[in-house]
């Protein structure tokens, strides 16, 4: 396999890891689960090249579950091979819950684009979360 294709294989992998890992986020997120909250946000603040990528990848999650909110049968949704957990996942949150989740990722966004700490970021978005749900 040359370098190229193994790259994006490992890309691949890791990003369905990260996909898979933030649905599991997104449904247990609560104010009597901090102690998940933190450690996930302690852990993606290190990866600094990549945390515009998974929040960008969380703001799909989210799209497609507030989609599969509104219409079960939603054609739009771009995680097709999630179609299942994203379903358990819109059942569990509220439309609104998922339109403030979805707003306050783009926030985050543009907060560590700005320099902002990684880490106080995701865990003020994640606090966010905790409210919204």
């Amino acid at each position: 396999m040359g370098q190229v294709a193994y790259a994006l294989e490992e890309d691949l992998l890791e990003t369905s890891q990260d996909r898979e890992e933030l649905i599991r986020l997104v449904s247990i997120v609560s104010f009597k689960r901090m102690d998940q909250v933190f450690l996930w946000t302690k852990t993606k603040a290190k990866q600094t090249e990549r945390i515009q990528l998974i929040l960008d990848e969380l703001t799909r999650i989210l799209r497609d579950a507030a989609l599969i909110k509104i219409d079960p049968e939603a054609r739009g949704v771009i995680n097709k091979d999630l179609t299942e957990q994203l379903k358990i996942l819109a059942l569990q949150k509220s439309t609104p819950a998922l339109l403030t989740m979805f707003e306050t990722v783009q926030n985050t966004k543009v907060a560590i684009k700005s320099n902002a700490n990684s880490q106080l970021a995701l865990e003020n978005m994640l606090i966010d979360f905790c409210e919204a749900a």
